[in-house]
């Protein structure tokens, strides 16, 4: 057995598959924080890394959502992880999952919420935690989000160009903390069927040098004769280090003509 086995949040209720989880609630106010839920009481160790599964909810609108990860006591929450971008489906569940720096002192209590552009709508929440002995003291201990849109729960939009060329290039944000690695979290909400690809660039306008060329999303509109309705990849982490004071940006080409997309970004620092 490992020295290090993952240490999960509590058990939370089984959802429709029985599988255990912790339902999160947005607000009954559209694009507004909701409550914070326990995920997990304490730790023995510092834990300094998340595997997070979320799993937002079929809705007759493609609605968007964003969670924060917060530590501390009931009512005293501070947010570690902000604003991780998800999206609801208007046919199928939309899995989300990825694996992230956290860091979550020994002894403190660890605690979700989630703002969405609908009143009430529900996600279910899996989390699970590695602790710091695994990693040197250089790893990531906060983050920030670039591209976020509380107001309207919504992301930077990028637009594809025609004739499979990438469309124009969109600011994210014009100056970065220093990163040591980024979450990508991508939304769609006008076609499916589509595959896109997505090129982020860093730099002042019109001088912009690529850090990421080509990263494939898209929005699966069939599997097997029927309608999903899911983006094919929502959230991607990259281990790329981004200098302080930077500006970055994106543009993105796809299968069908000015498509659009949206996008924020998590940096790690």
């Amino acid at each position: 057995m490992s020295d290090f086995p993952f240490m999960g949040s509590a058990l939370g209720t089984a959802d429709d598959d029985g599988v255990f989880v912790t339902q999160i609630n947005a607000s009954a106010t559209p694009n507004t924080k909701g409550s914070w839920t326990q995920l997990a009481a304490s730790f023995a160790l510092n834990m300094s890394l998340m595997f997070i599964v979320l799993e937002s909810t079929q809705d007759a609108s493609i609605q968007g959502g964003m969670l924060d990860i917060g530590i501390g006591g009931a009512g005293s929450e501070v947010v570690v992880v902000p604003n991780l971008f998800v999206r609801d489906n208007s046919a199928y569940n939309q899995f989300h999952h990825a694996v992230i720096p956290c860091w979550v002192p020994a002894g403190t209590r660890v605690a979700a919420r989630i703002q969405s552009s609908k009143a009430n709508a529900d996600y279910y929440l899996k989390t699970a935690f590695l602790p710091w002995a695994l990693f040197s003291t250089s790893w990531p201990q906060t983050a920030t989000d670039y591209g976020s849109n509380l107001s309207s729960t919504t992301g930077v939009v990028l637009t594809a160009g025609t004739g499979g060329v990438s469309g124009p290039t969109v600011e994210i944000t014009p100056s970065c903390n220093a990163i040591k690695g980024m979450l990508v979290c991508l939304n769609e909400d006008t076609t499916t069927g589509i595959n896109v690809m997505i090129n982020i660039v860093v730099g002042g306008v019109s001088v912009e040098r690529f850090m990421i060329d080509n990263l494939f999303s898209g929005v699966l509109g069939s599997v097997g004769g029927s309608a999903v309705d899911m983006i094919r990849v929502p959230w991607v982490w990259l281990p790329v280090e981004v200098a302080a004071g930077q500006r970055i940006a994106a543009n993105m080409k796809a299968s069908t003509d000015s498509t659009t997309m949206q996008m924020t970004i998590i940096g790690f620092s």
